[in-house]
């Protein structure tokens, strides 16, 4: 941005430049009609002015120079920078293999894949197991609920005939006092 304005600014400087020797260019051309002392101090007056805005001018674009070259610095600095991370990490897997690091991450893992092969096939094994075992005692379940309903119907029906036979009991106990009680009347009679 700041760029930008100095160009803009030195450029403005040029326009006015061209402007006022064009003005001088007519003056001369012209002959002066103000005289020749007018004009001379008139020109006078403009040469110090266009030397002040050429200074400026050259001042603006050091100063623009500079910018560009502290940019281009700025970027070369960043990439520098990141070549020099790239470097190190480099280095430091170089070093890593060179130490065996990977042969042995490498060989770790193999290792590992099969420990967890084998804690998988175990794992597997006892799964098995548990299966057959829940399968074994879910058959036991269902037969002891099978002869728990067989004994519940069977105790039900004792039940029932010893509720028969008990009343038929009863009532030959009662038939048998009837009798008792009628022979008693009997005798007494």
């Amino acid at each position: 941005m700041r760029a930008e304005n100095l160009k803009l600014k030195g450029r403005l400087l040029q326009e006015e430049l061209v402007h006022k020797s064009k003005e001088l260019k007519k003056t001369r051309i012209a002959g002066g009609s103000k005289g020749p002392k007018s004009s001379n101090v008139l020109v006078q007056g403009l040469k110090k002015r266009v030397a002040i805005l050429q200074k400026e001018n050259k001042t603006l674009k050091e100063g623009l120079d500079a910018l560009k070259k502290s940019l281009k610095m700025t970027t070369a600095q960043e990439l520098n920078e990141e070549i020099k991370a790239y470097k190190d990490e480099c280095a430091r897997l170089r070093t890593i293999i060179d130490k065996g690091g990977s042969d042995k991450s490498h060989q770790e893992a193999k290792e590992d894949k099969k420990g967890k092969n084998k804690s998988s096939e175990k794992h597997n094994k006892v799964v098995e197991e548990l299966k057959a075992e829940n399968k074994e005692l879910n058959k036991r379940l269902q037969k002891a609920l099978k002869d728990a309903e067989s004994k519940k119907s069977e105790a039900e029906e004792k039940k029932s005939s010893i509720e028969a036979a008990n009343k038929k009991l009863v009532k030959e106990v009662k038939e048998l006092k009837d009798q008792i009680e009628s022979m008693r009347k009997a005798d007494n009679s």
